[in-house]
């Protein structure tokens, strides 16, 4: 994107408000382009034309004898419309408006953040903010940001944050953490620039090898993904917003519990980046990704080597809570290690080589476990014993096998110097040290499942959707709903809809027992709760008092659906809504009447595809009930994924669908099927 250049590598910049008074923020600005040593033209504007910081003031950007690539604005939000039509019309290349009271102000503010908008859009200006900190570029020595004290160190990592206040947070822990970066964008209320824009540039940004983002919203979710599908590079993010108070009334499950943050979570891992819960975990990861010389771990499985018993059982704790492997190690490997170590010393992973352990002994201690195949890579844990053999041992053994290393380390000034000068990243608890490695063992998934783009087969519209929204069909939505999953291969279980007692009995006859008998039609919900439901019909006189039952609690004339009953099978809930945001997104999970009790979904962006659909099942928290728990049937995950890219298909079909609910699916050795629907269209 040739056209941020002026904002990221501008040759000169106005500063609009630059003051002569220190306290104003005018005149912050214009000291850090002054102090950061930017090298090109620094143009002064104020109302009065004063000189500050000994640069020749001018009155307006029009005054300026010289072309203008950025303008930098800090004004009060009355006075800025004017001035960004006034810079627009004098072939400013871009602006950064700081100045606040526009968009999240509502009223005359967010009409004037229209009017730059449609300024903005006529002259093809670029615009940053309102509401922003400004833009930092270490090695364009340009520092456009209210910000006076920050790195000054070059190194690989760019932040793009919506929230101007979470800049200050990141350059504290950045600072803290001592680690390089190479750019940061306040984007602000995104009048012209967002997330996608700002990830377009750094993409092809030699500059910048990982990126961090703190987002709030993200407005166009396409567009977002188009710009990341294709993004080799480390992405980290953490959302603010996760809850969304007064979420609409969801008619369906799937609407109900596809809420924004998890419909972003979901976009998160289906693309590659690595989302962190808080802000620890996320200052945490980007540290882990700036770590080790780049090394990345080509597996999931961590050894732990200690000195320290305690904490490695903390650590361990956390590998299989987050799902990070520890393996035992084989016995040829203990057995080269036993007599290295005290008798007393642990062997299995976690290695706790005890504070007795000669300190000589640390360096094939430590080979020996990290050159196994099987371990990926590795947790040092010191708690105050400060030999350095210690530390070099795990440096060595790093360069030698490419794995990377992660450390807790207390009152080890030797330890931690040496760690710190070889770049292996020392964190403030146990479990942190695990989190982060995990992080980067996700990345490395995603990388090896990652397939550029979906081979997505073209789908025709449904004829039966058509004709329900044409008013031709009179059945219930629920069985039109099966019409259409049938269209697309997504088998249902064989029933009728009818009113009168002899139909009903003639689908028994030719479809055989047992059966289920349901109230239908389209205003009933939650029927098992109001005894709608009668289920395990095996003749017909039960069949024919069912039918009397249901008529009675629901009127004469009540309509019914008999069933043939699906037995010994898993319940699952499979599902389709439209997000505002990403578009239609896919739910898979355990199904049944706890479905909301328990909430065991995955969720996944369409179009899917065959691996991200079996990563979702994977995922699931009840993933046992589905592999014979207790003699349950063994569900075909090959098939439920086959099932899942289907509805995928069907939905990317017809997009008119705002909800397609399929709770259950009943799957057991004879195959699935959708059992109870819900359509919305």
């Amino acid at each position: 994107m040739p056209e941020l250049s002026a904002l990221f590598q501008p040759q000169s910049v106005a500063v609009i408000g630059a003051s002569p008074n220190p306290g104003k923020l005018g005149h912050v600005l214009l000291k850090n382009l002054i102090r950061y040593e930017f090298k090109g033209q620094i143009f002064p504007v104020n109302s009065q034309g004063e000189t500050v910081l000994d640069l020749k003031g001018y009155k307006a950007v029009s005054d300026i004898p010289s072309p203008v690539d950025l303008a930098v604005i800090s004004i009060p939000n009355q006075f800025v419309y004017p001035v960004v039509k006034e810079c627009a019309e004098r072939g400013v290349r871009a602006a950064i408006i700081l100045s606040s009271g526009f968009g999240e102000m509502g009223g005359e503010g967010k009409k004037s953040q229209e009017l730059i908008g449609e300024i903005r859009a006529r002259t093809g200006m670029r615009v940053i903010g309102p509401n922003c900190m400004g833009v930092y570029n270490i090695a364009h020595h340009m520092n456009a940001t209210y910000f006076w004290e920050l790195p000054r160190q070059e190194g690989p990592l760019s932040f793009v944050s919506q929230s101007g206040a979470y800049g200050g947070i990141f350059f504290h822990e950045i600072k803290k953490r001592k680690l390089a970066i190479s750019k940061f964008v306040s984007i602000g209320n995104m009048v012209d620039l967002d997330h996608a824009d700002i990830l377009e540039y750094l993409k092809e940004d030699k500059e910048t090898k990982v990126i961090a983002l703190f987002v709030e919203e993200i407005r166009d979710g396409k567009k977002f993904i188009r710009t990341i599908a294709n993004l080799h590079k480390p992405m980290v993010a953490l959302k603010g917003g996760k809850t969304e108070v007064g979420r609409r009334a969801a008619l369906s499950h799937t609407g109900s519990m596809a809420g924004s943050y998890e419909v972003f979570a979901a976009m998160c891992k289906q693309y590659g980046i690595i989302l962190a819960e808080n802000s620890d975990e996320f200052f945490d990861t980007i540290k882990a990704f700036l770590s080790n010389d780049g090394i990345m771990p080509q597996g999931n499985n961590t050894a732990i080597l200690t000195i320290s018993g305690g904490p490695s059982v903390i650590t361990s704790d956390t590998c299989q809570t987050i799902g990070l492997g520890v393996p035992e190690l084989d016995e040829k490997t203990k057995e080269e290690i036993k007599p290295l170590v005290p008798p007393f010393a642990a062997l299995s992973n976690p290695v706790d080589m005890t504070p007795q352990i000669n300190p000589a002994n640390y360096e094939a201690v430590v080979d020996k476990v990290m050159k196994q195949s099987y371990i990926d890579s590795c947790i040092a844990i010191n708690c105050g014993l400060d030999y350095q053999e210690f530390a070099q041992a795990f440096v060595t053994a790093r360069q030698k096998y490419h794995k990377p290393v992660h450390a807790y380390s207390i009152a080890n000034q030797k330890i931690e110097a040496i760690f710190e000068e070889h770049h292996i990243p020392i964190f403030s608890a146990p479990e942190r040290t695990a989190t982060a490695m995990k992080k980067l063992a996700q990345y490395w998934q995603f990388k090896q499942s990652r397939a550029k783009t979906v081979d997505s087969t073209e789908v025709k519209s449904s004829a039966t959707l058509k004709d329900y929204l044409l008013g031709k069909l009179q059945e219930p939505r629920q069985l039109v709903a099966r019409t259409i999953l049938r269209e697309y291969g997504i088998p249902c279980v064989t029933e009728a809809f009818a009113t009168a007692e002899k139909e009903i009995l003639l689908f028994a006859r030719q479809a055989g027992y047992p059966l289920v008998l349901k109230a239908a039609g389209d205003g009933i919900a939650h029927k098992t709760e109001k005894g709608g439901v009668i289920t395990g019909i095996q003749s017909e006189d039960r069949l024919k008092a069912a039918v009397a039952e249901l008529k009675n609690n629901f009127g004469k004339n009540a309509e019914l659906l008999v069933q043939k009953m699906v037995k010994n099978a898993i319940e699952i809930i499979l599902g389709a809504r439209e997000d505002t945001v990403f578009g239609h997104v896919i739910l898979v999970g355990i199904g049944g009447i706890y479905t909301e009790v328990y909430k065991d979904v995955a969720l996944g962006l369409c179009p899917l595809d065959k691996t991200r659909a079996l990563d979702m099942i994977q995922s699931l928290k009840g993933l046992p009930l589905l592999e014979g728990f207790r003699g349950l049937p063994v569900v075909n995950k090959e098939m439920l994924a086959e099932l899942t890219v289907k509805l995928s298909s069907l939905i990317e079909a017809n997009p008119q669908i705002k909800e397609l609910d399929i709770n259950p699916l009943l799957i057991n050795a004879q195959g699935a099927f959708a059992v109870d629907t819900l359509l919305v269209v």
